[in-house]
């Protein structure tokens, strides 16, 4: 997906022959806790763009109800601290995970 938005690669079989195994993954997470893209450390030889283009793509990937079935998907943003009060909050006020 992010290959084809940057016109490098046709992904388009590749993604639809695994969408069934992402399906019947994400049938077994209950909750899928989405950090920004911004937030990991880029090395000075990573292509940018690249990593801009898949940033967008995961982040429609996790848009899409096909994709993520029935996982709570939860959005974090701010400061490290800001998340984790987020998830917390997240937790308490939902149905939490099961345990490992």
């Amino acid at each position: 997906m992010a290959l084809d938005a940057l016109g490098r690669a046709d992904t388009s079989a590749l993604v639809r022959s695994g969408l069934p195994v992402a399906r019947s993954t994400m049938d077994t997470v209950d909750l899928l806790v989405v950090l920004p893209p911004d937030t990991a450390p880029v090395a000075p030889d990573e292509d940018r763009a690249l990593r801009g283009a898949m940033a967008d793509a995961l982040l429609d990937l996790v848009d899409d109800a096909d994709v993520t079935g029935s996982a709570r998907v939860v959005e974090l943003s701010g400061s490290p601290e800001r998340r984790l009060a987020e998830l917390l909050e997240e937790l308490d006020g939902g149905s939490s995970p099961s345990p490992i």
